[in-house]
């Protein structure tokens, strides 16, 4: 056996062997990559939703903490959490 050096002579070397050993049956081949990539398309496809409502969900959290912390720290926040009258 030669050294193969391209794509086309391992085709070329497999069509003639199958051919050889399996007449009349039609030879069929993927590569691998392009079958693991056709499962997971869908997933890809859900990524950028997931992902904006995840951004969204952090801004939202975000805007509640800033809420809870001005009214924890404003002067008649601060005495109605600490159940001080005036």
């Amino acid at each position: 056996m030669g050294e193969l050096k391209t794509v086309k002579d391992i085709y070329c070397q497999c069509t003639g062997s199958w051919e050889k050993i399996f007449p009349g049956y039609p030879f069929d081949y993927h590569f691998m990559d392009q079958a693991v990539e056709s499962i997971y398309e869908n997933e890809k496809a859900t990524k950028t939703p997931i992902q904006l409502f995840a951004i969204m969900a952090i801004f939202i959290a975000c805007i509640g903490l800033f809420g809870l912390a001005g009214g924890l720290f404003s002067d008649e926040g601060l005495a109605a959490k600490l159940c001080l009258s005036n």
